[in-house]
Order: structure tokens, then C-alpha cells, then sequence
């Protein structure tokens, strides 16, 4: 081994021990940090939570900063509340800065957005509060206003509030209809079908 890779080669050999430590520590106590596990750990600890799961939990993380509370999981893609619950006691929610990659928020056109992109771009708005917005929207038809939003079922002062700069108002394209003929448009086409051409007379005995 080069001798200019050594420091790469024990920082990165340093992370792994540490993840070890993590993994046998959480294993051993029944306890995760959802702030400083990985992927692995999580699945193995939580209840509910496979590698897929796990790996959603870590990409917020990434994208987000760190969690401030065990609730803040139900924000998460595929996390609900009930998974929350079931996990409570083996959940710890340590107190680390972590910048998020991401630092200028997305706007979100809440009258085209799917569960999926409501779920993962809106505070405080988890899988079922967005479903509800989509289910809202598809019997009500689209949002005229942001404050529209207290109509929907779980959507409250505090949520609203939170992601009022990144929300956006724009309805859904219309698919153009094609209007029928008008009765003098229909009147000259059968007129002209009609009117004996050059052929036709040359035809007629």
C-alpha cells in the first residue's frame, strides 16, 4: 500500500470500527440512535424497519439534519406512527448537528405532487397526512389557496406554517378538448360533398 493512502485507509478503517461499536452497543442494549446509526443498525434494532426502511431513515437524515424528537420519523417515507410507537423504548434521538446536503428547499406544488413527494418535502407532513392531501384534492378538486390545507384532515396551524415558503399553487394542465363542428361548418362540409365535381359530370351519360 502507497504510503499516501495510508491516512484515507485509517480514517476510513477508523469509521468502520466505530459503526461496529455502534452496531454491537445498540445490539447489546436493545437502543438506537437514529442520529448516528446507519443503515444496518437500524434495521437490526427497530422493530418493523428492514434494510429498505433503514436506508430511507438515513437518506432524511442526510437530507434533512438531524432528527429532534423519535416523531419526527413519521416524516420518513414508509415510517408511520404505529412503527413509532412499537419502537419508542428502543429509539434514542441524540442531541448532533448534522448539515443537511441539501440547503435550498424545494417548492412543492401541492396540486400535482404525489404521497411520495409530499411526504419527503414538507415538515412535518408523514405518509398519511400526505395521502390525505392527495385524497382531498382528487374529491375536491385543486388547491385555490394555501390556508385550503386546514381542510384536510391532520394538516394544522403549526404544518402549514412551517412549509408556507416552499408551497406552491399552480393546478394541473387541462387536457385540450377538441369542440365539435358548428352547424354552418357541418352545413358547407355537406355542401360541398354534395357538389358534383369535374369527374362526376364527365361520368354522367
Amino acid at each position: 500500500m502507497s504510503l499516501n493512502r495510508l491516512p484515507q485507509f485509517l480514517f476510513l478503517l477508523s469509521l468502520s470500527i466505530v459503526a461496529l461499536l455502534l452496531t454491537t452497543q445498540a445490539a447489546e442494549t436493545g437502543k438506537v440512535d437514529i442520529n448516528r446509526a446507519n443503515k444496518w443498525t437500524l434495521a437490526q434494532v427497530l422493530h418493523g424497519v428492514g434494510e429498505k426502511k433503514a436506508a430511507a431513515i438515513v437518506a432524511f437524515r442526510e437530507q434533512h439534519g438531524a432528527f429532534k424528537s423519535a416523531d419526527e420519523l413519521t416524516q420518513v417515507y414508509g415510517i408511520s406512527q404505529k412503527l413509532v410507537d412499537g419502537n419508542r423504548d428502543n429509539i434514542v434521538v441524540s442531541d448532533v448537528k448534522i448539515i443537511p446536503k441539501r440547503k435550498i428547499p424545494h417548492v412543492v406544488n401541492i396540486n400535482t405532487a404525489d404521497v411520495m413527494t409530499l411526504s419527503r418535502e414538507l415538515q412535518g407532513v408523514g405518509y398519511n397526512k400526505a395521502a390525505a392531501i392527495v385524497a382531498f384534492r382528487e374529491q375536491q378538486g385543486p388547491f385555490k389557496s394555501i390556508f385550503d390545507l386546514f381542510r384536510v384532515t391532520g394538516i394544522g396551524k403549526k404544518t402549514i406554517e412551517r412549509n408556507k415558503d416552499k408551497i406552491v399553487l399552480q393546478e394541473p394542465k387541462a387536457e385540450t378538448a377538441t369542440e365539435p363542428p358548428s352547424t354552418e361548418e357541418r352545413n358547407k362540409s355537406q355542401a360541398q360533398d354534395e357538389t358534383p365535381t369535374a369527374d362526376d359530370s364527365a361520368k354522367t351519360p
